[in-house]
């Protein structure tokens, strides 16, 4: 870049995009970069800036792996929750590896909370209404409306935690092999046949034995109570 003479700082965005062999990329990030014009050329700030020398014997790939490393590190986030609500899946990550107890609690209450918004949760309404307050019972105080909602919310919580723990502990594997596009027209198949469904072109059901069994047995599920 040839110095313009205005002397003003230039800002630069810069694009990327992560990707591995087997095919998984990331979602791709923008780093902005500050060109300060110095006289005799520019000067890069920034928290991705990094000037890196390689050092005698150092080979390249060693420097941009020191550099890559340098950028990360110096580009961990250091603001707030709500700083955190502006930020990647990606950054968002490298937020979570810094940030206290009290912070990813508050953090994960406020993205459930978002979550509890979505269509999705609509179905679930009905349920947790029987779960907690139960069939044709009294109204519950609000102490055993409070405890029944902790235990519907506890139980859920230990399911997904667990859910997570595998997908981490299995790792880029299960990333690339959902990205199979073997994988993928499975799945779109399956989303076609359960369309045609819901546009009654035919009728998928279980058996009337099988229906009349589950609910047989959700009627004995205790309402209102711990166990249900």
């Amino acid at each position: 870049l040839a110095d313009s003479g205005t002397g003003q700082d230039l800002k630069i965005d810069v694009v990327s995009q992560g990707c591995a062999d087997a095919g998984l990329c990331y979602s791709p990030s923008t780093q902005t970069l500050t060109l300060i014009p110095t006289g005799q050329g520019w000067e890069v700030a920034g928290p991705f800036g990094v000037v890196s020398v390689p050092a005698p014997g150092e080979s390249t790939a060693q420097k941009t792996d020191t550099a890559a490393t340098a950028a990360t590190t110096t580009a961990a986030p250091t603001g707030g929750v709500a700083s955190a609500l502006s930020l990647s899946d990606v950054g968002l990550a490298d937020y979570l590896k810094q940030a206290g107890w009290g912070q990813i609690v508050l953090l994960s209450f406020v993205f459930g909370l978002l979550l509890s918004f979505t269509p999705c949760v609509l179905p679930m309404v009905p349920i947790l209404l029987s779960i907690i307050a139960g069939r044709n019972q009294p109204a519950p105080s609000r102490w055993h409306g409070l405890k029944m909602a902790f235990a519907f919310v506890l139980g859920l919580s230990l399911v997904y935690t667990l859910l997570g723990v595998a997908a981490g502990l299995l790792g880029a594997g299960l990333a690339s092999w959902l990205q199979n596009p073997w994988v993928l027209g499975l799945f779109a198949l399956i989303l076609v046949v359960l369309a045609l469904s819901m546009l009654d072109v035919f009728t998928v059901q279980a058996p009337a034995a099988l229906q009349n069994r589950l609910n047989e047995t959700m009627n004995r599920l205790p309402g209102g109570q711990m166990g249900g």
